[in-house]
């Protein structure tokens, strides 16, 4: 079998995980369940998965981290006593606020299609039941990691635009420099050429 027929081993992908992780930080994570058992659970997993994880067990205790720091997606029980996990992204879906646009995923007890619908008219990106498996916690992990290195990438980009259109102008102005030389020397040529001698006239 060639190597570039053999698929890389689980070793390989975490060690590269840990590498764009090295460069572009761990994904953070807010995780947000007024069980605390539940809250203690899914932060250690996804502690154990590479993130770097802030829990909340209460509305008002995840708006207050949630302006203090800045998370790439936030995991919100929607069932929560008091100010419920819609409560909460009504709040952080706030223009201007700095969570405006960071992904929320809606955590509930129950797929029911009402529950889908409210979650999208409150912006949350997407639904998962409890209980939340390894798996499901590993592709939100994986997906915003993704995200960051397409983000990474069209930043280079955009950096790399100026720096050629720069070199395109600097290749256009040698190559006029060298034209109009190239006219000035055909021009001074022309003026030394000597002009040529009248032909004598043979008698008929």
């Amino acid at each position: 079998m060639s190597p570039l027929d053999q698929r890389p081993s689980p070793d390989s992908y975490r060690r590269l995980e840990a590498a764009v992780d090295e460069v572009l930080g761990a994904i953070r994570v807010l995780f947000v369940d007024d069980n605390t058992l539940a809250c203690r659970i899914g932060c250690r997993v996804l502690t154990e998965l590479g993130a770097q994880v802030q829990c909340a067990t209460s509305g008002a205790e995840a708006l207050a981290l949630a302006e203090a720091s800045e998370f790439d997606i936030i995991m919100l029980d929607c069932a929560m006593p008091g100010m419920s996990g819609f409560d909460v992204a009504q709040e952080l879906r706030r223009p201007g606020a700095r969570t405006a646009n960071t992904p929320i995923v809606a955590v509930t007890e129950t797929d029911a299609e009402g529950i889908r619908q409210q979650a999208r008219q409150f912006g949350m990106a997407q639904v998962l039941c409890k209980p939340l498996s390894r798996d499901e916690l590993n592709d939100q992990i994986l997906s915003r990691r993704a995200q960051r290195m397409e983000v990474q990438r069209l930043e280079v980009l955009r950096s790399e635009v100026p720096r050629a259109e720069v070199r395109r102008a600097e290749t256009g102005r040698a190559e006029t420099g060298r034209a109009e030389t190239g006219r000035a020397e055909t021009g001074r040529e022309e003026v030394r050429r000597p002009a040529p001698m009248p032909k004598a006239l043979t008698p008929g």
